[in-house]
């Protein structure tokens, strides 16, 4: 399965995602913007890219905290 920062992954020296990491299917939810709107679909890491001006966090970042910040952000919804 290529993933979709594939080209991202290449670059930094660490496996990413971690082998230990596994697929997990469950019911998540996920804050959204519009519907249909494209950053719905964007890591935070994809945001920040695509800005003129990244921010500087990421000159000090780690590989692993770059790795991190290409996955999107879920939330489970634990029952009551």
């Amino acid at each position: 399965m290529e993933f979709h920062y594939q080209k991202e992954h290449y670059k930094i020296a660490v496996e990413c995602p971690p082998k230990d990491y596994q697929k997990l299917e469950i019911v998540a939810y996920r804050w959204v913007f519009e519907q249909g709107d494209e950053k719905n679909f964007q890591s935070q890491y994809e945001k920040d890219s695509k800005r003129k001006k990244p921010p500087r966090r990421y000159n000090d970042m780690s590989d692993l905290e770059k790795c991190e910040r290409m996955a999107l952000s879920m939330f489970l919804h634990a029952p009551l």
